[in-house]
């Protein structure tokens, strides 16, 4: 005879639903201002600074809420990928992009399935922004949003495969 506490139909929910808080443990402890950091530096062509960073998996959609973000020119600390909290201090050069804050909604399935953020909705605040104009009409802001050539001290794959296209 079974034990009246054992219910075989709810321990696969039980599974389920512990697999899920593990998956959203283990997200959660991902999202830091150092790791949001060497993340953006390694799909963006600068140098950032994440002030601090929160996660809310558990809204819907999910929403995470970030504070004194900075982007300025890529530097050698950026192309080695060193850990932003032994860095030395950037400087604001000609061209950068900073903002005070921002929140950024984006799906949970994604996030938690395959650890990729799929944004839904950007929205900054106090935004600051400075950048030259070229002959031709371009600006030097978009450099900073170009792929970069070096990610954590080794060439980027991503921009070596667009290298022949360019040429050509």
């Amino acid at each position: 005879e079974q034990p009246p506490f054992y219910m075989p139909e709810f321990v696969p929910l039980a599974v389920l639903a512990g697999t899920l808080w593990w998956m959203a443990t283990r997200a959660l402890a991902q999202v830091t201002p150092e790791n949001l950091t060497l993340q953006i530096e390694s799909n963006f062509n600068c140098r950032a600074q994440v002030g601090g960073c929160q996660l809310d998996l558990f809204s819907s959609p999910a929403r995470l809420e970030l504070t004194g973000v900075t982007l300025v020119p890529r530097d050698a600390e950026a192309d080695a990928g060193s850990n932003p909290a032994t860095r030395a201090p950037y400087e604001l050069h000609a061209t950068y992009f900073k903002f005070r804050s921002a929140t950024l909604e984006a799906d949970l399935w994604p996030l938690l399935l395959q650890r990729k953020l799929a944004v839904k909705k950007f929205v900054m605040s106090n935004a600051d922004v400075k950048f030259d104009l070229l002959p031709g009409g371009e600006n030097t802001l978009r450099t900073l949003f170009s792929k970069p050539a070096v990610v954590s001290g080794k060439p980027n794959p991503s921009s070596a495969a667009l290298a022949p296209v360019v040429a050509a």
